[in-house]
């Protein structure tokens, strides 16, 4: 199972992105996640709950725990559809408590949508 440090590097390179850009959008400063990836020091709750936001796993997969459903590549594309979509948050939020049966209108309705725009 890889530490911490090497989990870190791998989603970092996973999700094509850099340091500085893990920063931006995690609030976690790039000296910290400079100091994180050394081995140097381990992340705060805070810090560790931003990153793994940031690059779609629980903490404890990040921190070197075992792979939890969010690594699955359907669950991933869902969660950052949810995460980059707010009208899917919506959509998924008014759907909660709908029954199967109205689910089920949703989805032929939002299909025969698709196919009436080509």
């Amino acid at each position: 199972m890889p530490d911490f440090p090497v989990r870190l590097g791998e989603l970092i390179a996973e999700h094509g992105m850099s340091q500085k850009e893990l920063s931006r959008r995690s609030g976690v400063t790039e000296a910290a996640i400079s100091r994180y990836l050394s081995g140097e020091r381990r992340p705060g709750a805070n810090a560790a709950m931003a990153m793994a936001s940031v690059l779609g796993v629980s903490v404890e997969y990040l921190m070197g725990g075992e792979e939890s459903f969010e690594r699955t590549p359907e669950v991933r594309e869902m969660l950052d559809g949810l995460r980059m979509r707010p009208e899917l948050r919506v959509l998924f939020s008014t759907s909660k408590d709908a029954t199967t049966e109205d689910i089920e209108e949703a989805i032929r309705t939002l299909e025969r949508l698709k196919e009436q725009r080509g």
